[in-house]
């Protein structure tokens, strides 16, 4: 009797192997694409919960946003100075960690209301609501160091307070009129079509950092720093995500989110600015 062998030949192992390479040529592309839109969607949401601690936070102060960041001299801290951050406001209040810079001792909560003044121990946990994944640039000292990618809309908020108050702030500036002072929710105009947060993936936009982006100035700045100056954008060409003043998220051209022009931060009106029709 005979016995039928079922060994595949070379030219047939060629034939599966080349099979097996088309498909999966054909199929890695479609699942990093899967893998970024994942991301992307976890970066929506991540803002979304930041324009939901930005309400509660609005709710327990009078309807005025956070600062951006501030040093005062509210503390019981050998120093003498106090440093805060938009994000460590929300830590500490609303999401559950302490706040972030491990180096300080205590921190004093900003209100203007003593009832309402309070200190915290720090600590460094999460960074995952204030970070987008698609934001891939390392930061210095990254093993100390949790990256931010969010930003307040601080448009015109540049340099000394003096020198910012001879600009034409009010309703032509952003959300942060300075790093230390932001508007009350009354002042927007168009809630819906004004930014109140938005992306920059910069080296020292670092959780817990109070002074350096925390606020940003033009939009042109989101394709200057980082993974969006290497890729040109973080969610495709020029795109990012912007957090409006009534909470909904959505994706824009840096460029057409402003009437004026984007690398100049007295004209780039529109989303950027508290004044409507602009």
């Amino acid at each position: 009797m005979k016995k039928y062998h079922s060994d595949f030949t070379l030219i047939e192992l060629l034939v599966v192997i080349g099979i097996i390479a088309i498909l999966a040529s054909l199929l890695l592309p479609a699942l990093s694409k899967a893998k970024d839109s994942s991301k992307m969607i976890l970066c929506t949401n991540n803002l979304k919960q930041n324009g939901l601690m930005m309400s509660m936070y609005q709710g327990d102060f009078d309807s005025y946003f956070p600062p951006a960041g501030q040093q005062g001299k509210y503390t019981d801290t050998p120093s003498g100075t106090n440093k805060v951050s938009w994000d460590d406001l929300f830590g500490s209040l609303y999401d559950g960690r302490e706040l972030t810079q491990a180096q300080m001792e205590a921190e004093w909560i900003c209100t203007t209301d003593p009832s309402k003044q309070g200190y915290t121990t720090k600590s460094k946990q999460s960074n995952d609501i204030y970070y987008c994944r698609m934001d891939t640039y390392k930061r210095f000292n990254s093993s100390t160091s949790l990256p931010r990618t969010y930003t307040m809309n601080g448009k015109w908020a540049q340099g000394t307070l003096a020198k910012v108050e001879e600009k034409l702030i009010g309703d032509r500036g952003g959300i942060a009129q300075t790093r230390a002072d932001s508007i009350n929710s009354v002042a927007l105009q168009e809630a819906d079509a004004t930014i109140i947060l938005t992306e920059i993936s910069a080296e020292n936009n670092r959780v817990g950092n109070w002074q350096n982006r925390t606020l940003i100035e033009k939009p042109s700045y989101q394709v200057g720093y980082g993974t969006g100056k290497e890729k040109l954008g973080l969610h495709g060409l020029y795109r990012f995500n912007y957090l409006f003043g009534d909470g909904h998220v959505q994706s824009y051209k840096y460029q057409n989110t402003a009437t004026g022009d984007p690398d100049d931060m007295t004209v780039c009106n529109g989303m950027w600015s508290l004044k409507a029709g602009d």
